[in-house]
């Protein structure tokens, strides 16, 4: 795995310092963010209690069930103007808030839907567990990620970040199964004398450190910049800094949507408009997934999971 990739921001010490700051930041009540602390975010049991049932007394209770694990794999072209011309054709797995263990069934329905997948890089924006706080003892989600990487083929190896559900202490046990957790540090990839960089940053929404924001300034104009990142919340500052491409999740495109796939609750404390698909912030392209997993509750109405299959694609300008 990775053996084409080689490290440009690869530091133990570093990591270390990052190990210690996040699992502090896993102690605390609120949440850290580029706009400063806020409170914890999520449904109260008995708004929870509602929605069961009101979906039951409706009778639409066992579809959304269905639904929650109807994982789509999803093909999508991106048309990128500065691509270089030596990853035109790039594919990209895109695993985005599996949830392994939220509810029965889900982790079969994704591993079907990416089983014999050619890509030439798996990535995952992590929300790996369905616990949102706690220490790692959700052993039993390794199984299905070993699944995944044992079933795609992707020569230039599986890079992760880590979601707000996730603990720093996931991360040795992530990387035994050959994942490469980007904290907020980057990799390059070259073909001929062309590169891609991919700079994965720690989770924004609630574990965000200034080391975000340093990864992204750190960028090298001169290559075509990917950022896997776990929400859209950074996505104003990686354009400024000169990215092009940027793929998360978080949100699972609501779970819950009205008709037309609008989203009761995004979950996002600032882009509350990027809260699913294809989107453009200047010159940075982006793509928010709809999710492969289910948090909170095992049903998803109006927004199918989906796992994404993304070919970048060189746009030439016409003249």
């Amino acid at each position: 795995m990775l053996s084409t990739l080689s490290a440009c921001t690869v530091d133990e010490q570093r990591r270390a310092a990052w190990l210690e700051q996040r699992r502090a930041l896993e102690r605390q009540q609120k949440r850290s963010t580029p706009d400063g602390p806020r409170r914890k975010t999520g449904t109260p049991e008995p708004i929870q209690a509602a929605i069961r049932f009101g979906l039951k007394l409706a009778g639409l209770w066992p579809r959304c069930v269905a639904n929650g694990i109807d994982v789509e794999l999803r093909t999508l072209s991106l048309d990128l103007p500065r691509l270089p011309s030596s990853f035109d054709g790039y594919r990209i797995l895109h695993v985005a808030d599996p949830h392994f263990d939220a509810a029965p069934g889900v982790t079969d329905a994704i591993v079907r839907s990416v089983a014999g997948v050619e890509a030439d890089m798996c990535v995952f924006t992590g929300d790996f567990r369905a616990a949102d706080e706690g220490p790692f003892t959700q052993t039993d989600i390794l199984e299905p990620i070993a699944a995944i990487i044992g079933t795609i083929r992707a020569p230039d190896g599986c890079l992760a970040t880590l979601g707000n559900h996730d603990s720093a202490d996931m991360v040795p046990a992530l990387e035994q199964l050959g994942l490469r957790v980007l904290l907020n540090e980057a990799w390059r990839l070259q073909r001929r004398s062309e590169t891609l960089t991919v700079t994965g940053v720690d989770d924004v929404h609630r574990f965000f450190t200034p080391a975000a924001l340093a990864a992204l300034a750190a960028h090298d104009r001169r290559t075509f910049g990917v950022v896997l990142a776990h929400s859209p919340e950074l996505a104003g500052e990686a354009a400024a800094a000169g990215h092009l491409l940027y793929l998360c999740g978080h949100t699972h495109g609501g779970q819950l949507c009205l008709p037309g796939g609008w989203p009761v609750v995004t979950h996002l404390s600032r882009h509350k408009d990027l809260y699913a698909g294809l989107w453009r912030y200047g010159e940075l392209t982006g793509y928010t997934s709809r999710g492969a997993g289910l948090s909170t509750l095992p049903i998803r109405l109006n927004c199918r999971p989906e796992v994404t299959l993304l070919v970048l694609r060189r746009l030439t300008q016409r003249r």
